[in-house]
């Protein structure tokens, strides 16, 4: 099945809806809606009020989302030539790991957030571009601080987005200016809307000031949890481990680039501990980077039967932790 994406053609872009499809088949079957809490925000208020009583409904916009994420992520690869040759295995693995765990296949407000991250990776690597515009750095804190207006953590990706910005071009104070208005200005129109409905006081003791600290991990995790969070764990270190093959036999432009998916993927790992309560669902915050790396190492896998078996038993894991642990 892996060799239908190993070229990027369009009518095998256009499979990875399908395929989306049936990877995520319990959400399909067994619709369930998002069950939103009281300090989720305004914002979560608003979308998951409307949706609460319609889980399919949830579910087709949730498939939508992940397959244009894996489609947008396709695009930001190939167009940034990250790759060693144009191909579809990042969109492919996003599909995978964002459907990889029971609670992943709802539709919720960190796969809403992801779109908006994507948006500012893509500007992060415009910004790269000897034509880049200060519109591209305006864009990457503004996204990232719209992401954090649905999923509050984000706002630690701001790091990531500066410091990658030093890396990458010479960042001159006024584009480091033009940067910080960016990160502010969301947070600017969405209170000035929240006071204007006189809901500021509720947004901000429901959702800035009960979020803003560290996560309550006095709970525990029972076995199974501790096995996904060991094998996210050992996802990311594999990645890291990976480093200097991914980088092998590029550009110094696509060099830049790969760098600043690890940098958020560094500052994504600190994201999981800034929310009230850490549960598995957080753990969607990895997986845009670890798309991108693991669609590299399939693609450079030397033997295609090897990668064959270990998408197929991805697939089946996935499907056996959607029937068996659906609660999780």
């Amino acid at each position: 099945m892996l060799e239908f994406f190993r070229k990027n053609l369009f009518f095998n872009s256009l499979l990875l809806l399908p395929y989306t499809c049936i990877v995520r088949i319990y959400s399909l079957i067994y619709p369930r809606a998002y069950q939103l809490n009281s300090d989720e925000g305004y914002v979560n208020q608003l979308i998951f009020t409307y949706l609460n009583d319609k889980p399919l409904i949830q579910s087709i916009i949730g498939i939508a989302l992940v397959f244009f994420q894996a489609s947008y992520i396709n695009f930001i690869v190939n167009k940034n030539r990250i790759a060693t040759s144009p191909n579809l295995f990042p969109g492919v693995a996003y599909v995978v790991l964002a459907s990889i765990l029971p609670s992943f296949q709802v539709l919720n407000p960190i796969l809403i957030a992801l779109t908006f991250l994507l948006i500012s990776i893509d500007s992060l690597f415009r910004c790269a571009s000897k034509f880049s515009s200060s519109g591209n750095i305006f864009n990457v804190s503004f996204f990232i601080s719209l992401a954090s207006m649905i999923y509050f953590p984000c706002w630690i990706l701001i790091f990531a987005g500066y410091i990658s910005l030093v890396t990458i071009r010479s960042f001159k104070i006024k584009e480091r200016i033009q940067y910080i208005i960016g990160g502010v200005i969301p947070f600017f129109l969405f209170s000035t809307y929240y006071n204007w409905n006189e809901v500021l006081g509720k947004y901000m003791s429901s959702y800035l000031s009960e979020n803003a600290t560290a996560s309550n991990l006095t709970k525990g995790f029972n076995t199974y949890q501790i096995i996904v969070v060991s094998g996210f764990v050992c996802l990311a270190l594999f990645s890291f481990f990976k480093y200097n093959d991914y980088r092998k036999k590029k550009n110094v432009a696509s060099q830049k680039k790969i760098d600043i998916l690890y940098w958020f993927l560094i500052f994504s790992l600190p994201m999981l501990f800034f929310w009230k309560n850490l549960e598995l669902i957080h753990f969607l915050v990895l997986v845009p980077s670890l798309s991108v790396f693991f669609g590299m190492f399939f693609l450079d896998l030397k033997n295609r039967g090897f990668a064959e078996i270990i998408h197929v038993v991805a697939i089946v894991l996935i499907w056996i932790t959607q029937f068996q642990f659906a609660g999780l």
